[in-house]
């Protein structure tokens, strides 16, 4: 039996040693700064009380049940498996467990993306990419800004992209042809504003290439390629868009690697030559 199991048997315990458990359980890594005569004085009980409260789960005394109880928490948290990505803390949650349900969450939401990615599509956006000169991402909010990166990237190896709808993204629509690309990004699928971008650009035959979640909506139906990412999170009960922006950046990410894969030497040669002129580095 773990040494929390044991902490739960209130019949192994007097009055102000239950005292003294509760506290540790509510305190939990709070009590590590702690000496044994502050816990003591707290909860209003004898140094003895802590010393006793100890031997009856098997210690020589406080501090080496205090070791063994801070191995024990550790344990559980490398424990986590899953974690809501709508609320992935809680108030009373550590730094440290903050941080290590993150790392948890994260890794998570890019493990459930890979799964529905198809290399087929991805293949397919990439040689779209690859052929076409004017390219454009229409996206609002956390989609729009989970873009930045692969622009900014894009445009290092000499390929312009742009996702400035300050204009109108339905002026920017009209304005494409069958020659250009359009990448239509939205978590829900299901934004008036997009969808209504969507169907102008169908009405001008622009290649439309949409991110969207896993969930039936009328972009991904519209899209002539659709990349799928999970669908995790509420759209408006949660802390922020973790999952959203997370899954976004990942497909860029792949979207841009393989691009680049797709002529390396240029474009390496590109993103090294670019790099000397525009930022005045002598190496990358």
């Amino acid at each position: 039996m773990n040494l929390l199991k044991k902490m739960e048997n209130n019949k192994t315990f007097s009055q102000s040693e239950l005292i003294v458990r509760n506290y540790v359980l509510n305190q939990k890594e709070n009590i590590l700064n702690k000496t044994v005569n502050e816990i003591a004085s707290e909860n209003y009980v004898s140094k003895s009380t802590l010393t006793r409260f100890s031997q009856k789960l098997g210690f020589s005394g406080w501090n080496e049940f205090k070791i063994a109880f801070f191995r024990e928490i550790g344990n559980e948290k490398n424990k986590i498996s899953d974690v809501d990505v709508n609320f992935p803390f809680t108030v009373d949650d550590s730094p440290e467990f903050i941080t290590k349900k993150l790392l948890v969450m994260k890794q998570n939401i890019l493990e459930q993306t890979f799964q529905l990615l198809d290399t087929r599509m991805l293949n397919k956006a990439v040689s779209l990419l690859t052929h076409k000169n004017r390219i454009h991402i229409f996206a609002e909010g956390y989609s729009l800004s989970s873009s930045n990166d692969f622009c900014y990237r894009m445009s290092r190896i000499g390929k312009h992209i742009t996702n400035d709808n300050q204009i109108g993204m339905s002026y920017i629509a009209e304005s494409l042809t069958a020659d250009d690309l359009a990448f239509i990004v939205s978590y829900s699928g299901r934004t008036k504003d997009v969808v209504y971008v969507t169907s102008i650009l169908k009405q001008h035959n622009v290649p439309v290439i949409s991110i969207t979640s896993d969930e039936n909506n009328p972009i991904s139906e519209l899209a002539d390629i659709d990349i799928s990412i999970p669908t995790m999170e509420d759209l408006y009960f949660k802390i922020s868009n973790y999952s959203t922006v997370d899954s976004i950046r990942f497909v860029f990410d792949i979207l841009f690697s393989l691009y680049f894969n797709g002529n390396f030497n240029v474009n390496l040669k590109n993103r090294t030559s670019m790099a000397r002129v525009v930022d005045k580095k002598q190496d990358i």
